[in-house]
């Protein structure tokens, strides 16, 4: 029963009235409810419920007042108990057997069983209603929703009358016929199906809404030739509206016109009158079908100029844009097209640190600090935009200026809110690392410390500590263990692998060095010299000289400057200096 709580947030606490025995303990009763409505309709929904339990505790065989109070139970905790839920829902099953007149609460109840799923007490409640209020036109289209939702051949056809019915009140709509065409679909009557729609569009020919649907039933039921007749004539009634432009290349897509498809998109995207938002709706689904063919990324580019010359000032378009750039790999790009987006409205700190990451993926180190400092302009008090930033500094080497930042950052999130351990040990994690890098070894480890006592749980802080501890020839036993930790938790990524494979080497356990390090190479799509300069050590350390050569050859040529790796391939031996 967990699942009520789900679907009530929608519904709304109603006031209902009932008949009252005339003593005082009612009285009483009867005034401490209204009191409780009163509250309610003011939003003070604590005091309401406080007032309901008192009045339901003075007259427990109300059942208008302990209906109120299982509604309550059930939209505020039969999330986490389902005991509640069910006597909540009780309570409101009988006050609808005993008052099922009393109007609101009835509908509460209806639209909460249906909500639920119990179909069968759904169209048992919308049938008492239905017939103590006939006209109620709400009332008669949930009965015939309920009865759609049985599903069986007697009770559709029961729905169908229904509909009929409403529409004789109320004439054509598209609600009804809609519905109805869906109850006739499933009789497998698409003949009736097809003719509740075409019906609507020939009663209200200048309706687009209804056009869309009468082309969309064709579409459904493989009829595309017939579609197509009612998305032209909607485009014409109405040259500005998306939807339609949007059904008509989705017609020339799905029956593979891929040229008209694509100029339909070419043509929307030209039109000044032509909503922005409609644009982009439109280049999103365009792009989505053939960002991933490098020949048609100039065709792309080509739309993007288009929208842009008419909306250059429009965040969406940029951001947008930057997606796509994103989703190509072209990083650099995405964030040149974020940072125009910025320059327009620089107000969200998401979007600053969108940047930031972008500039990060870019390798753009320099870039990547700009962005932070610009974002600390907007955002100074920030705990992660300061956090940002000090960690643009460690990649730009300013290792000062990076635990500065750090430390600042790490101040403003305890302020902030200290509760936020994860937060927290992030920040620390950076302050040890830019530590490490600035040569102070201890001070290093001490903001490692701190941020596993943040955070046992922080993989990075893990990883890089039991790194740094081998390096050091420190701990090398709680560093392998830390490796451990990470490894369950992250056992294909290479980094962690590499660091494991450190440890073991430098407690000379070469076997187990080599079987991590081998997973690394494996995983790594693009390995970096430290990778692959530790691989040869540990090749070296097994007895695989040429394998070692190999590998320190590689990292040489990603560091062409290191003395080290140019001796250990001048003379194919190991040098620990």
């Amino acid at each position: 029963m967990s699942i009520l709580v789900v679907v009530l947030s929608a519904l709304v606490l109603v006031p209902v009235y009932g008949s009252r025995p005339d003593d005082d303990r009612q009285r009483r009763a009867d005034y401490i409810y209204m009191e409780a409505l009163r509250q309610n309709a003011l939003g003070n929904h604590d005091a309401y419920y406080t007032l309901l339990e008192r009045a339901s505790a003075l007259s427990p065989d109300e059942t208008a007042i302990s209906s109120d109070l299982g509604f309550y139970d059930i939209a505020f905790f039969g999330k986490n108990d389902s005991t509640l839920a069910i006597n909540g829902l009780k309570k409101m099953k009988d006050h609808f057997d005993t008052h099922p007149d009393d109007y609101y609460s009835s509908l509460s109840y209806g639209a909460l069983v249906g909500r639920i799923g119990d179909v069968m007490e759904s169209v048992r409640v919308w049938s008492k209603l239905d017939s103590l209020y006939p006209t109620k036109k709400d009332v008669a289209f949930s009965l015939a929703q309920a009865l759609t939702a049985v599903g069986d051949t007697t009770s559709v056809l029961k729905a169908i009358s229904v509909f009929d019915r409403l529409e004789r009140a109320t004439g054509h709509s598209l609600m009804i016929s809609g519905n109805r065409a869906n109850a006739y679909l499933m009789l497998g009557d698409t003949v009736n199906a097809i003719r509740q729609m075409t019906d609507l569009a020939r009663e209200t020919p200048n309706d687009i809404t209804a056009l869309l649907a009468a082309g969309d039933i064709y579409m459904a039921l493989n009829i595309p030739d017939s579609a197509i007749t009612y998305f032209d004539r909607a485009c014409e009634l109405d040259s500005t509206s998306g939807p339609a432009f949007y059904k008509r290349a989705s017609y020339y897509q799905a029956t593979g016109d891929t040229v008209r498809y694509e100029n339909e998109i070419v043509e929307a995207l030209q039109k000044d009158n032509l909503e922005l938002n409609v644009k982009l709706e439109l280049l999103r689904v365009f792009i989505a079908d053939i960002y991933q063919d490098s020949v048609r990324r100039p065709q792309i580019e080509s739309l993007f100029a288009t929208v842009l010359d008419d909306h250059p000032h429009e965040v969406d378009v940029h951001k947008l844009y930057a997606s796509y750039l994103v989703a190509v790999k072209d990083f650099a790009g995405a964030a040149e097209q974020q940072s125009y987006a910025l320059d327009i409205d620089p107000s969200k700190i998401e979007e600053w640190m969108g940047l930031f990451s972008l500039y990060a993926s870019a390798g753009d180190y320099k870039k990547q600090l700009e962005a932070g400092q610009s974002a600390l302009r907007y955002f100074p008090d920030d705990p992660r935009a300061n956090w940002y930033v000090a960690i643009a500094y460690l990649q730009n080497e300013d290792y000062k200026s990076g635990i500065a930042q750090g430390e600042k950052a790490l101040d403003l999130a305890w302020q902030k809110d200290s509760t936020d351990r994860a937060l927290l040990s992030d920040i620390a994690c950076t302050i040890g690392d830019a530590f490490y890098k600035e040569n102070k070894v201890d001070s290093a480890f001490v903001y490692y410390e701190k941020s596993l006592t943040f955070n046992p749980d922080n993989l990075l802080a893990l990883n890089n500590c039991a790194y740094y501890l081998a390096c050091e020839n420190r701990e090398l036993d709680r560093a392998e263990e830390m490796c451990a930790q990470v490894i369950a938790k992250e056992p294909d990524n290479p980094t962690s692998l590499d660091t494991y494979a450190w440890v073991f080497f430098k407690k000379h356990e070469y076997k187990s060095a080599l079987e991590f390090i081998e997973r690394a190479l494996e995983l790594e799509d693009e390995p970096s010299a430290e990778l692959y300069h530790h691989a040869g050590d540990i090749y070296f350390m097994t007895g695989d000289r040429d394998k070692a050569v190999e590998n320190w050859k590689e990292a040489l040529r990603l560091e062409p400057e290191n003395d080290l790796l140019q001796r250990k391939i001048k003379h194919k031996t190991f040098f620990y200096e």
